[in-house]
């Protein structure tokens, strides 16, 4: 299999199908010459060990959000005021940030916390929750959520990533968004400023933005702006701005316009987008990386 030239990191949420275990899945992508990899969602998956054999070489690691999971699911929520979902939530993280460690991945990056627990089989949907607890409350929780996260990945040599939440028309409530943190530049800007830490970034989901951007009704690219010195990696997939569907970023895609910003040059970027084939997803790879080389000359 001839090399790649493409630095882009790939995600194991985009292949779809089932996988009896990362393993599985690993062997698929290395056979693919794909050694730049995001450890996340895995279809199916039930063994989410890793073969010393893919800890190796030229391999490199990234690891996002709820990985490894757990045996029992849950909605990770930094921001839950349930004590046991909480303590959850940040021991799950605290494990991730072990495992950047552990396969020197730079830095973990986390989903944005909610103003309410959620159902597990709800997400990507009509999302169902109960008590919304107030805004106010729900921040302060997520903000000390992260600095004890903050102060764990320091000591390990890792960085932290927040990731903006993603809100759709179908989960406001009278109009207003209800239930998710972190949507809008103000609240990731307070954020930043409150948690003072070098160490603390943003990492921008062009699917997410695309969506939130929509259903309330902001600027895309004046977000990026507004945010784009504290961005430390990006998210790469598309959609209609009706739900985050996870598509392929297209040649005349408005996400092109959104990595020339100067502030985003050279960051590390993942795809997100999901593949029926490998074939698909390894020419998809390579087209995106000659892509980005050229709008960042």
């Amino acid at each position: 299999m001839v090399p790649l030239t493409s630095d882009v990191f790939v995600s194991t949420s985009c292949l779809k199908g089932r996988f009896g275990s990362l393993n599985d899945l690993l062997q698929i992508y290395i056979d693919s010459a794909i050694r730049r990899i995001e450890l996340g969602p895995v279809s199916g998956c039930e063994s989410f060990e890793i073969s010393p054999s893919f800890i190796k070489g030229d391999i490199k690691y990234l690891v996002h959000n709820y990985f490894p999971p757990p045996e029992k699911p849950f909605v990770l929520n930094l921001a839950s005021r349930d004590d046991g979902l909480h303590a959850r939530s940040l021991a799950l993280c605290m494990n991730a940030i072990d495992l950047c460690a552990e396969l020197g991945a730079p830095y973990y990056s986390v989903h944005a916390g909610f103003r309410s627990d959620i159902s597990p089989d709800s997400l990507g949907d009509i999302i169902r929750y109960e008590e919304v607890v107030t805004y106010e409350s729900a921040f302060r929780t997520f903000v000390e959520s992260l600095e004890v996260l903050d102060a764990h990945a320091k000591k390990r040599g890792v960085s932290l990533l927040v990731e903006p939440n993603v809100i759709s028309v179908f989960n406001l409530r009278m109009g207003r968004n209800d239930i998710a943190l972190i949507c809008e530049s103000e609240e990731i800007l307070n954020l930043i400023e409150l948690l003072g830490s070098d160490n603390v970034g943003i990492l921008l989901d062009t699917g997410h933005l695309n969506v939130t951007a929509k259903t309330l009704g902001f600027d895309r690219f004046k977000f990026a702006a507004d945010i784009a010195q504290y961005v430390r990696a990006i998210h790469l997939h598309d959609n209609d701005g009706s739900r985050d569907s996870h598509e392929p970023v297209k040649p005349d895609s408005w996400v092109f316009d959104l990595l020339s910003i100067r502030e985003l040059n050279g960051l590390p970027i993942t795809l997100e987008a999901k593949f029926g084939n490998m074939g698909d997803l390894r020419r998809h790879v390579e087209w995106v990386g000659e892509a980005i080389k050229r709008i960042q000359r």
